[in-house]
């Protein structure tokens, strides 16, 4: 089958669905840091298809934008449906969850779109980044049961956890970037700095950490998250960016489950 632009087999290919599939768990950890709770109620899954197609827009987007040249504008109407169904999802869950869906899809335009390319801008596109993934928290967080200011700090912990996850991605793809004129935080800054700032920004997510154990009495959250910092430094320091990066992931997808695991016992 064929779409005007783009092949339906390469649809996949087109939303980079293998690189933030493990993602739609910061919606669920969110959702479920709320709870406390398995037992899902409807909205967790109005919550899961509404990331599903968030993340597929921010991801898509940025395709087409990278290598515009590629696809048709067809290709960029296909994008812009998977917004349209992510806000679609999010009004039948809260008028919170809409607006905040909306956030995350402003931030993903700034991002991306040719005429603004925050990616483009060193430090902004870098922070602009973390902040739309703990966006993805906090609409977890909403949609059980709104915003409370447990939910407010552990997106701030997660906006800084990001930081070093970004740089390691930008670490990984320095050369093509340089080669394409982009001036990532990585690139433009380059290693040395980067990873200073992310270990800056690691030991933020330990002070927020810290806080929520301070007013929330949640013990697991400083433990999982200075054994994620410790981690992620040791990381930051990895020679090689591809084996970096498996490492970050399965990092990043460990902490997911041990915080959730926290919450829920």
């Amino acid at each position: 089958m064929y779409i005007e632009g783009i092949r339906m087999e390469s649809v996949a290919g087109f939303v980079r669905i293998k690189e933030w599939v493990h993602i739609l768990g910061l919606p669920a950890m969110g959702y479920l840091s709320s709870s406390k709770s398995f037992i899902l109620g409807y909205n967790f899954y109005l919550l899961i298809v509404l990331s599903f197609f968030a993340l597929a827009f921010a991801y898509s987007f940025n395709e087409y934008f990278d290598n515009k040249g590629k696809y048709r504008r067809s290709a960029c109407y296909l994008s812009v449906s998977m917004l349209i169904a992510s806000l679609s999802a999010a009004i039948l869950i809260s008028f919170v969850a809409f607006l905040l869906t909306l956030l995350g899809a402003a931030l993903a335009i700034s991002y991306s779109h040719s005429r603004i390319f925050l990616k483009s801008r060193p430090l902004v596109g870098t922070f602009v980044n973390s902040i739309s993934f703990a966006d993805l928290f906090l609409i977890g967080a909403a949609t059980y049961s709104g915003i409370a200011l447990e939910s407010l700090l552990m997106s701030v912990l997660i906006a800084f956890v990001s930081v070093p996850f970004q740089v390691i991605h930008e670490i990984g793809h320095v050369a093509s970037d340089r080669r394409r004129g982009l001036a990532t935080t990585v690139s433009k800054l380059g290693n040395e700095k980067s990873v200073l700032i992310a270990n800056i920004s690691l030991a933020f997510s330990v002070v927020a950490a810290f806080l929520v154990y301070v007013f929330f009495k949640n013990v697991y959250t400083p433990v999982f998250t200075v054994s994620l910092s410790a981690a992620l430094f040791w990381i930051l320091r990895m020679e090689n960016p591809f084996i970096a990066r498996i490492y970050m992931r399965y990092c990043g997808i460990a902490y997911g489950i041990l915080m959730v695991l926290g919450y829920i016992s």
